[in-house]
């Protein structure tokens, strides 16, 4: 049985099929055709099928795109050890600056009042511990001196 206007093709003639690729997928399946362009597909009379036009080796790595501003943050220093394992990547690395803002131009009272806040926002997760936050901020940059010791920033920690 034949359909009407579809030519039967004679015995022993090769039939090519042409696919072009022209979407650019970086993953999954599309990591197989990256950098095909033309694929020849060419089926003899007993079904043999020969590809012709693709390589035979890996696919190349997609190319890695410029840092986003969020990624060359990540690479520069570490985020802040306590931010909120719910808070998307952007806002942590917008918490992680403010804090270290904070820290940098205000009195202990004022950064564990914004802590403190920053917690009842769910943003942060705060240590029962006063010493393993104050370890954190002297890593951000809060100082040492006077009006900043320890035993001052464990007495308005947490109150």
């Amino acid at each position: 049985m034949e359909t009407k206007g579809k030519k039967k093709q004679p015995a022993g003639r090769p039939v090519t099929v042409r696919i072009t690729n022209h979407n650019n997928f970086s993953g999954g399946v599309g990591a197989f055709i990256t950098n095909l362009e033309h694929l020849t597909v060419v089926m003899d009379a007993e079904g043999n099928m020969k590809l012709e036009g693709a390589e035979a080796s890996k696919p190349a790595a997609p190319e890695k795109q410029a840092a986003t501003p969020v990624e060359s943050a990540a690479e520069e220093e570490e985020l802040f050890h306590f931010v909120h394992p719910e808070v998307e990547d952007d806002e942590a690395w917008h918490i992680h600056r403010a804090i270290k803002r904070i820290v940098a131009h205000q009195s202990v009272q004022d950064i564990c009042q914004y802590l403190k806040e920053l917690h009842k926002k769910e943003k942060v997760m705060l240590p029962s511990m006063a010493n393993v936050m104050y370890q954190e901020l002297l890593r951000l940059g809060m100082p040492k001196g006077k009006g900043y010791s320890e035993k001052y920033f464990s007495d308005n920690y947490i109150k």
